[in-house]
């Protein structure tokens, strides 16, 4: 899935049809060049979700179940807050 973000594409590479989660791919959410989700959570986890709060913010949760707050400025991402949800 893509979310265009400001000039940016938010790639989110989720297999909804997959059940097994040690077949989803790792660090699957992505701006190409400019940073991976991994660069925020600080080790190996996968995306299951992503929703666009704003035409420059957007939110994701982990597998392990931490959810990001997110805001692209130019060709950086900024971390604004980080939640437990389970």
């Amino acid at each position: 899935m893509e979310y265009i973000i400001q000039d940016k594409k938010l790639i989110w590479d989720f297999d909804e049809a997959e059940s097994n989660a040690t077949k989803l791919r790792d660090n699957n959410l992505f701006i190409e060049g400019i940073w991976n989700m991994k660069d925020t959570v600080g080790y190996t986890d996968t995306c299951v979700g992503v929703s666009m709060l704003s035409d420059d913010t957007f939110y994701f949760i982990t597998f392990r179940g931490l959810g990001f707050t997110m805001r692209v400025a130019g060709d950086n991402v900024e971390f604004i807050k980080k939640q437990i949800t389970k």
